[in-house]
């Protein structure tokens, strides 16, 4: 690997290039496990048979057996609690928000503010939102309290009072 590639020495270097491609691992496991996996129609040596293109038998079979084992069936379940769990997810994709606030600059030649980036990952095209989350909820209080701040900054200061007041 060093041959091709420029890799400085150093232990930070090295904890980096083995966490990527921890990452690339963990995401190809998943991904094969979404596409070859089905407990409820095969067994388990009826999975051990059916080997993807690429992989050893060896690796196949020792993936395979953790992802019957006991351990591996809580880890699956402990994911999908968490993934169920979250009330924020977002629809953005791989594409990251500073790329979005970009393309939105871009576009519209201002600034995007923080309230309609969220609108943006949260909303679908149709303006639908994302079922049973809280994200709708979170914008429309959102979305009020910066109408409430964009008041406060027009009004005078013996005005000010008054907004305070009424957002208590």
């Amino acid at each position: 690997m060093k041959d091709r590639f420029v890799i400085h020495d150093g232990k930070i270097y090295i904890n980096k290039i083995l966490s990527c491609i921890a990452k690339v691992w963990r995401q190809y496991k998943s991904h094969l496990k979404s596409l070859y996996f089905k407990p409820q129609e095969r067994s388990q040596e009826e999975h051990y048979n059916t080997i993807p293109c690429g992989i050893s038998r060896d690796n196949w079979r020792k993936l395979v057996k953790y992802w019957f084992s006991e351990k591996g069936q809580y880890m699956s379940e402990c994911g999908k609690e968490a993934r169920a769990s979250q009330c924020h997810i977002h629809i953005a994709g791989g594409k990251s928000y500073a790329n979005i606030r970009a393309d939105y600059e871009d576009k519209h030649g201002e600034e995007m503010s923080l309230v309609q980036l969220y609108e943006d990952v949260h909303m679908h095209k149709d303006g639908s939102f994302i079922e049973e989350t809280q994200a709708q909820d979170f914008l429309i209080d959102a979305k009020a309290k910066a109408d409430i701040l964009a008041i406060m900054m027009v009004l005078s200061p013996e005005k000010k009072w008054r907004i305070r007041f009424l957002n208590r």
